[in-house]
Parts: C-alpha cells; sequence; structure tokens
C-alpha cells in the first residue's frame, strides 16, 4: 500500500497531540499533515457538552479550511470525587486562558490538596473525529485506565501541551504516564 492520493490534516497545532495522532495512524500508510506544514491556523470554539461533539466540531472547522479531510481530538483528565468542582472538558482551560503548563499543574496540586476525601483517582478520556469539507464523517471516544493523581511534579519534563501526564501515576506500572510506552498507555 503506498498511501492515500490526497493529504489528511492532523487537526490541531498541539504538537504532543499531532505526535499520539501520528502514533495512532502510523501503520495505515496515511498522507498525514499538520497545519504548520499547511500555514493554517483557526480558532474552534470549545463550548460543546461533550468531548465526542468538540472532536467533531474541530474536525469540521480544519476539514472545511483544509478543503479535504481532518482528524481531530479533544479530550480531558477525568477525576471523580471532584465531582462539579471539576470537568474533563475543561482540563485545559481551568487555571484560565492565559495559564501555561506550569501554571496549571500548580494550580491542580492546589486544587487537590484542598480536598480531604484522600486519593485522587483519575484517568483521561479522548475522542478522536474525522470530517470531510466541512461534514463530518465518525467520531469515537476512549476512556483509559485509571491512575493516580500526584502531589508534585519535575517542571523539567513536563510535556507541552500535555501537563497532565506529569501527575497522573500508574501503581500497577509504577510510573507516571509520560513515563510509560504508547504500548503501555
Amino acid at each position: 500500500m503506498t498511501g492515500t492520493p490526497f493529504p489528511i490534516l492532523l487537526a490541531t497545532t498541539n504538537l504532543a497531540k499531532q505526535a499520539k495522532l501520528r502514533w495512532m495512524l502510523e501503520n495505515l500508510h496515511l498522507s498525514l499533515h499538520t497545519p504548520q506544514e499547511f500555514g493554517m491556523s483557526i480558532e474552534v470554539s470549545e463550548n460543546a457538552p461533550t468531548h465526542q461533539q468538540i472532536a467533531l466540531q474541530k474536525a469540521q472547522a480544519w476539514s472545511n479550511q483544509a478543503e479535504g479531510v481532518a482528524i481531530a481530538s479533544d479530550g480531558g483528565l477525568v477525576i471523580p470525587k471532584l465531582g462539579g468542582k471539576w470537568s474533563s472538558l475543561h482540563t485545559h482551560r481551568f487555571a484560565g486562558p492565559n495559564t501555561d503548563d506550569l501554571g496549571r499543574l500548580d494550580r491542580m496540586i492546589k486544587l487537590l490538596a484542598s480536598q480531604k476525601n484522600g486519593e485522587q483517582r483519575a484517568h483521561f478520556v479522548e475522542a478522536v473525529a474525522v470530517a470531510w469539507n466541512g461534514t463530518a464523517l465518525a467520531v469515537w471516544e476512549a476512556t483509559g485506565a485509571s491512575g493516580v493523581l500526584v502531589s508534585s511534579y519535575d517542571p523539567r519534563r513536563v510535556i507541552p501541551g500535555f501537563w497532565a501526564a506529569s501527575i497522573l501515576y500508574f501503581p500497577s506500572h509504577q510510573k507516571l504516564y509520560l513515563d510509560m510506552s504508547n504500548k503501555e498507555q
């Protein structure tokens, strides 16, 4: 198989997400490209009520601009014990619009420290959507394994755009998410 005759846009400017999408699709021999390669940039509102709907909005908007196929994702960190104090939909934005990844980590650790319910179990949820010329083709959602949020991190090891991986620890592997291989994840 030689690949598709047309480019497929990895519809995100987040380098960590681009790497994950490439990894997910690497054995399909597709012609994958990034917005940076095409000189594209758009802002997509992320105010839909589910990750699937947000991923679809992103895929549709990017595919419309690219006049082709786009694959987009949206996900977040689910922390059940925080109840109404937390929504996975706001994982990237919960600490404010101008907060960087280190600021998000510091804010999360403070939020967790203020809780009296002990161990903070958490997991990722991620939706992936495909659209062509603004028309939705498909959407999927997956839930990751449950880990424990820890109260410290090494700022030199934070993955840009994927900050929560720095504090999600998996006792069964004795590793942080960021230290796990793609196969372990």
